[in-house]
């Protein structure tokens, strides 16, 4: 989850979320789906794989069920999300490893040892500077085995900041269709970022925390730092899914 605002101070405030983002995100589902198939079509048999901002731990149990010989490193910056996947992924306990980590420190990748199969994220860069986005796409690629593959599914910046409001704009429109079946507590967190990225769109606490770059800037700095094959495997207004291999 956001590595610059942790906002997951209570346990009961990071199981809501856990359980409404399906409800909150309209593609959760399909993201999660398009990651697994490309992942299925590009590695054959990973005995080892990271989820960045793993949050509660949804995408990790696809995955774990996928590939019942992978083990998984779920690495969040809240104590209370990670407890909350520990929660949920009880069924998995040996096969996975909790690590309460910063994602837009330097050091976050001490004490981890090289030799991922496969190093995923979910809205989570959005939230990092551009220099910390670029510094993390190098940490992961060094971190990744040869023929290893990276898929990061986030919002990202619109053409012009015209389509990025209207886009914000129907995300907001989705979510209140749903606002009877939210918990209270995720009715408040979109309360909070309905203020911030639609009613003061531009002000200083939205640039601070939802920090959008656009498509093309994720792609070239993953070239940049060496991935090969780098693709946007998914579209959709502010959600894309896109990533590359490493290969030396």
């Amino acid at each position: 989850m956001c590595e610059k605002e942790n906002r997951f101070i209570e346990k009961g405030i990071a199981r809501s979320y856990t359980n409404d983002a399906h409800l909150i995100v309209p593609v959760y589902n399909r993201i999660q789906d398009k990651k697994i198939e490309i992942a299925s079509n590009i590695l054959e048999e990973p005995n080892i794989m990271m989820d960045l901002g793993s949050g509660g731990g949804g995408f990790i149990k696809k995955f774990l069920i996928k590939y019942p010989h992978c083990k998984a490193v779920a690495v969040d910056s809240s104590t209370s999300m990670l407890e909350v996947a520990k929660e949920r992924l009880k069924d998995f306990k040996d096969r996975i490893t909790y690590l309460e980590r910063d994602i837009s420190s330097c050091e976050w990748t001490k004490v981890l040892e090289v030799g991922f199969e496969f190093i995923t994220s979910d809205h989570t860069i959005h939230h990092l500077r551009h220099n910390e986005k670029k510094q993390l796409y190098s940490q992961v690629y060094n971190l990744l085995n040869n023929g290893g593959l990276f898929i990061h599914a986030d919002e990202i910046m619109a053409s012009s900041h015209r389509l990025q409001k209207y886009y914000l704009e129907m995300w907001d429109k989705h979510v209140r269709k749903y606002w009877n079946d939210l918990s209270y507590d995720s009715r408040k967190i979109w309360e909070k970022w309905y203020q911030r990225n639609i009613k003061d769109y531009g002000g200083a606490e939205q640039r601070e925390k939802d920090i959008w770059a656009s498509l093309d800037f994720h792609v070239e700095s993953l070239r940049h730092v060496g991935f090969k094959d780098v693709e946007c495997y998914f579209k959709d207004n502010i959600w894309a899914v896109f990533g590359g291999i490493k290969e030396i």
